[in-house]
């Protein structure tokens, strides 16, 4: 196995367990019991903002899969939309950004 992390995803919220099609065909193995590096506002889950470190895990992809590749296929699971990630078309308030 090898140790080589080419294209990991960090995952977190529903993209843990729910990765989309794409990716998960292309999951060579995960790691878990993980945090955020940063911490993660969730607007959506109550009426009071706030932001914490949460659970995470790392989807390591195939080593054959290119990091452009795999930010094509988080936007993709992301948004529901066909095509490649373009990062000034994504920038700003509403949008996913994938770095």
């Amino acid at each position: 196995m090898s140790t080589q992390l080419d294209s990991p995803i960090l995952a977190y919220g529903s993209l843990v367990d729910d990765p989309g099609q794409e990716i998960q065909a292309l999951i060579a193995r995960r790691l878990h019991g993980l945090e955020t590096p940063f911490r993660v506002e969730f607007a959506r889950s109550s009426g009071v903002r706030g932001s914490a470190y949460i659970k995470a895990g790392i989807l390591v992809l195939e080593e054959y899969v290119s990091e452009a590749e795999a930010k094509d296929m988080l936007w993709r699971r992301e948004t529901g939309k066909v095509g490649t990630y373009d990062l000034l078309a994504n920038l700003g308030p509403d949008k996913v950004y994938v770095e």
